[in-house]
């Protein structure tokens, strides 16, 4: 078994110039990821940001893939093209979408219902 075959769900970051939100969702990722008992990944899709975007996502264990082509199309399309997982769920740096849902998610697409 490899490292692959134990990641269940990846959560893909597409973003430009994200610094100020990206560890609170990067560490929103991970504690999502735990209770949803799942191995996990996250990817941080970066579309050339200019900031200081890309080291925290070193800091934060995110894995960062470099997109040169623009536009958010681009950044989601290939965050989701380098996830080797099992459930891709993909949101915005902005916090424009909770990931504390991915448990939710998680258990639905296993064919378990949680409440």
């Amino acid at each position: 078994m490899t490292m692959h075959d134990t990641i269940e769900l990846i959560f893909v970051i597409p973003y430009l110039n994200e610094a100020p939100t990206l560890a609170a969702i990067i560490a929103d990722c991970h504690r999502c990821g735990i209770a949803a008992k799942a191995g996990y990944e996250v990817i941080a899709s970066d579309n050339v940001s200019r900031d200081c975007s890309i080291e925290i996502d070193q800091q934060h264990d995110a894995r960062v893939v470099s997109v040169p082509q623009r536009g958010y199309g681009a950044a989601l399309q290939a965050g989701i093209q380098a996830a080797w997982g099992q459930f891709v769920l993909m949101g915005d740096a902005d916090s424009t979408f909770r990931f504390d849902q991915a448990p939710l998610f998680l258990a639905r697409l296993r064919g378990v219902l949680i409440w």
